[in-house]
């Protein structure tokens, strides 16, 4: 993606892809730091289930600090432990580590220099996507954030917010329902939201530009922030998918995210692919010649080594006609928004976070 820079002083570099397709980094050295030198929780503590996964709900408290003083929100997450411990083993319908790990530093100083530099790129409407959103945590965060923010990456009256259009999706359908309730409960009117391919309809509607078509909206409530768009989309990794619809220039996401979608070793190879497609990574055919590049944000929890030996590796390779990804590690300094002693992962949370694009 042209112009997309992060200060590579607040990152702890693990791989890069050169043109030319040469690997640059060591991802042993990196197994080796992540789970031999790192104060992270140790694997076997950080596989267990953790205590909440068993409430119907959880208090998480969202800090807004891209202004001088915080905003605090209490805000309250609902889950399904029903499904994830009554034999089913549906992991998307609890809240996880990584994406507690990751809502913070999005509404943190971090977050901020995120979407300053994604947002200079002129990408409008901005569009961002999620890759197994579970919950809704990491949406309820983007969301709350971008809500608040926006004022502080345009402070221009020249220069307005652009419109903002976040996709959910999810293999689980009953995820995907947990996550609009969640969304629904904390946002309420402030989103719209709408079928994944009506945004362009839909503010032409609103705008006055095709009066006779109805609008697919599917609230009909005076909204007090009309900027920010839901999509809820079930996307399953494992079966042949239909990227195009999501890769393609007119509705390229800016953004990626996903968190903890690492877990089962047999998953990695279907989420990379999803990622990459996604990202616009796929191939270098001639309609994805010079089409936007995608940036992925990745939070995971350290579990096995050689799960997430199969991810990096996994994410650096690039096949005939794909095209490489640079790939980076954020360190703990970079996450909290301030020069302090570095660490391979955020807070020593066992929770590992990497940025990666071409």
């Amino acid at each position: 993606m042209p112009g997309f820079t992060l200060d590579q002083k607040r990152l702890s570099l693990v791989a890069i892809y050169g043109e030319d397709g040469d690997a640059e980094g060591d991802v042993e050295e990196e197994l080796w730091r992540l789970f031999s030198q790192s104060a992270s929780p140790s694997v076997p503590e950080s596989f267990r289930t953790h205590p909440h996964h068993r409430l119907p709900s959880i208090d998480f408290e969202w800090i807004f600090s891209w202004g001088a003083a915080p905003v605090r929100k209490e805000v309250l997450i609902h889950q399904d432990p029903g499904t994830h411990f009554g034999g089913e083993a549906r992991t998307g319908s609890v809240c996880w580590r990584s994406g507690m790990v990751l809502a913070n530093m999005i509404s943190g100083a971090w977050g901020r220099e995120l979407f300053s530099n994604v947002t200079h790129l002129n990408t409008k409407p901005l569009r961002l996507l999620e890759l197994g959103t579970g919950s809704g945590l990491l949406a309820v965060s983007l969301l709350l954030t971008l809500k608040r923010g926006l004022p502080f990456l345009f402070p221009s009256p020249a220069s307005p917010p652009p419109i903002v259009h976040v996709t959910l999706t999810d293999a689980d359908e009953r995820a995907l329902a947990i996550a609009r309730r969640n969304v629904n409960d904390i946002l309420g009117t402030d989103v719209i939201e709408l079928d994944f391919d009506d945004l362009d309809e839909h503010l032409s509607n609103t705008a006055g530009a095709n009066t006779t078509k109805p609008s697919k909206c599917k609230t009909s409530s005076i909204l007090t922030n009309p900027r920010l768009f839901v999509s809820y989309l079930h996307l399953d990794w494992t079966i042949p998918p239909t990227y195009p619809t999501l890769s393609t220039t007119k509705s390229h996401p800016s953004l990626v995210f996903a968190t903890d979608v690492a877990y089962n070793e047999l998953l990695v190879p279907y989420f990379v692919n999803a990622a990459r497609n996604v990202m616009g990574h796929g191939t270098d055919s001639p309609e994805s010649i010079g089409a936007p590049q995608s940036v992925l944000v990745l939070a995971q929890e350290l579990r096995a080594a050689e799960t997430h030996r199969t991810l990096l590796t996994h994410l650096l390779e690039s096949e005939t006609g794909q095209r490489s990804i640079h790939l980076w590690r954020v360190d703990d300094a970079s996450a909290k928004g301030g020069e302090t002693e570095s660490s391979t992962t955020v807070n020593n949370s066992g929770v590992v976070v990497y940025v990666a694009h071409g």
